[in-house]
Parts: C-alpha cells; sequence; structure tokens
C-alpha cells in the first residue's frame, strides 16, 4: 500500500472514531435527559395531593380518621362569588362583622371555604364533641351511656342527658355533661383530629372547617363504631336545630346538624354546621357568623344555604 493510500486510511479510521465517539456521547446525553424527565416527572406525581389523619396510638395498626384533598375546588368558583358578594353585601350595614363559610361534597370531598382561617368561639359549640367524648367512651367502656347523673334534683342517665343537649339545646344538661367527661378527653378527641384545642369554655376557639370534622368523622363512622355513629346522627337530624338551613331546603330532605348561638352585650356569634342529605349527593355546611343582629346574622346563612343548595340543583 502507497504512503498517501495509508495516511487515507488512517483518516478515514479517525473520522469513523470520531462519528462513532460523538453518536454514544449523543446517545448517552438522551438517555440522561430521559432518566432527568422521568424522575422529574415520578417526583411530581409523588407530590400528594391529599392529607391523611390517622390513630397512631396503636402497636402496629394505624386507623384512617379523615382524608382531605389540599386544595379546594375550582369548580366551585362561581358558587364562590356569588357567596362572597352577599357577605360583602350584608357586611356593609355593619351588622355582620365577619362571615366565614366551608362547604364540603361529601360524595367526592371536594371542598370551597371563605374566610377559612376565622376562628370562633367554641363554648356552645362544644356540644356535639362532647356527645362524641361520651359515646367513645361508651365503645370502650359499654354500659357508660346508662350511668346515673344527678339532675334538675333528680338523677338523669347520660343517655338522656346527651338527648336534652343535642334534640334540645339543653345547655343545663351540656354543662353537667362536660363535667362529668374523663378528663382530658375533650382535649384527646381535638388532638387526634388535628384541631388546636386552646383550653376550656370561652377561651377555646375553632375555624369552620376544624369545626366540620366533627360531623365528618360521624358520616364516615371512622371515629365510633357505626351504631355509635348512627346514634349521633339520628339525634342531630332530631335536634330541630337546622336552623336557616332547614329553611331553604326542599320538604323530605333530612338534615342533621346543629345552630349555635353565642351572645353577649356586643357580640353575637350565629353559627349553624349540618350535613344534608340531599338525594344521593350528601353534602356539608358550615357557616360561622360574628355581628351585633341575630336576625341580620340568621338571614345571610339562610341565604348562603339557599344559594349553595341551588347551585348542586343547577348541576
Amino acid at each position: 500500500m502507497k504512503a498517501w493510500e495509508l495516511v487515507m486510511f488512517a483518516g478515514t479510521l479517525l473520522l469513523v472514531s470520531v462519528l462513532s465517539f460523538g453518536f454514544h456521547i449523543y446517545l448517552a446525553e438522551k438517555r440522561l435527559a430521559q432518566k432527568t424527565v422521568t424522575e422529574a416527572t415520578v417526583s411530581q406525581d409523588c407530590q400528594s395531593s391529599i392529607s391523611m389523619i390517622r390513630d397512631n396510638d396503636n402497636h402496629l395498626t394505624r386507623p384512617l380518621y379523615l382524608v382531605d384533598v389540599n386544595t379546594e375546588s375550582s369548580k366551585y368558583s362561581p358558587l364562590k362569588n356569588n357567596l362572597a358578594e352577599a357577605i360583602l353585601a350584608s357586611e356593609k350595614n355593619g351588622k355582620v362583622t365577619s362571615v366565614s363559610v366551608y362547604y364540603r361534597n361529601l360524595k367526592d370531598a371536594s371542598w370551597m371555604s371563605i374566610n377559612g382561617q376565622e376562628d370562633y368561639s367554641v363554648d356552645k359549640m362544644l356540644k356535639v364533641p362532647v356527645m362524641i367524648c361520651f359515646l367513645k367512651q361508651e365503645e370502650e367502656h359499654p354500659g357508660t351511656l346508662n350511668q346515673a347523673l344527678s339532675f334538675n334534683n333528680g338523677v338523669v342517665k347520660i343517655s338522656g342527658l346527651i338527648r336534652s343537649m343535642i334534640v334540645e339545646s339543653d345547655d343545663k344538661a351540656g354543662e353537667i355533661l362536660r363535667k362529668n367527661l374523663k378528663p382530658g378527653s375533650l382535649q384527646s378527641l381535638f388532638s387526634e383530629l388535628q384541631i388546636p384545642f386552646s383550653g376550656t369554655g370561652d377561651e377555646c376557639v375553632i375555624t369552620p372547617k376544624n369545626y366540620s370534622k366533627f360531623l365528618r368523622i360521624l358520616f364516615s363512622t371512622t371515629y365510633l363504631s357505626k351504631e355509635l355513629s348512627e346514634y349521633a346522627l339520628d339525634l342531630l337530624s332530631k335536634s330541630g336545630n337546622g336552623g336557616s338551613l332547614s329553611k331553604s331546603l326542599s320538604s323530605g330532605i333530612t338534615i342533621a346538624g346543629r345552630r349555635t348561638v353565642d351572645q353577649d352585650k356586643n357580640n353575637t356569634e350565629l353559627s349553624e354546621s349540618s350535613i344534608v342529605y340531599e338525594k344521593s349527593r350528601p353534602y356539608l355546611l358550615t357557616v360561622m357568623t360574628r355581628g351585633s343582629d341575630p336576625k341580620t346574622q340568621s338571614e345571610l346563612i339562610d341565604k348562603i344555604a339557599t344559594q349553595v343548595y341551588k347551585s348542586r340543583e343547577e348541576n
């Protein structure tokens, strides 16, 4: 082979080697890029869009109490805008100073909230968690509800006092039950549901979303047995305290919930929280208000409840 042919052959080999090396680098970079994209996608997919509250007191099991979607649903934007307009109009006269709304579709867990981080006094609203605490004691120590306590110069079973507290909204029955709760029961319930508990009575405050957790654990039977959860919701459905919520709904729809009023000379906190068993699409609505005119506050809650109900009829 001549010299110039050897040079040409060597050059060709060098060119092929360079091209081959470059091609392998290209493939390696492409695989790396694909891997990076895949890892980024996996990382994004692994970012949970839900949060869960579990019972962590057991050795091996972690029973589930509540599951929450972390972001409110955009499908409720029209409803939220309408409610915000109604609230703004009501606040202009100065008789209503604060309004908070929490709405939850119990079929698909979607929700929306207005002024959801506002705290309200929980004193009168403690009746539902107090009931839940006694039912938990009944579950752990059967016969608790048949125990008798002194009441109105006589004795009444705990089950009778719970009925008076919930169905008849008897404040005195509520006070007797709270005094006879197992020490730390309320604090434990609040802690298990991840609700801040700052004290008792007037010192304790709560947001609408957090208060709604009490009704949610009854509806889902995730804290008490099915029988005791049904017992509690049955009492709540007979309370006659659906308040404004019941006025806005068609007849024949079951409502399980409570209306509470905490009032002093200069301030009234009027709140309602209920599960509405509307056809096959139950939902939960909690409205809390603060102001100086219970009538105006009640009318506003009625308007909010009506708009929520109508929005469901339209969809």
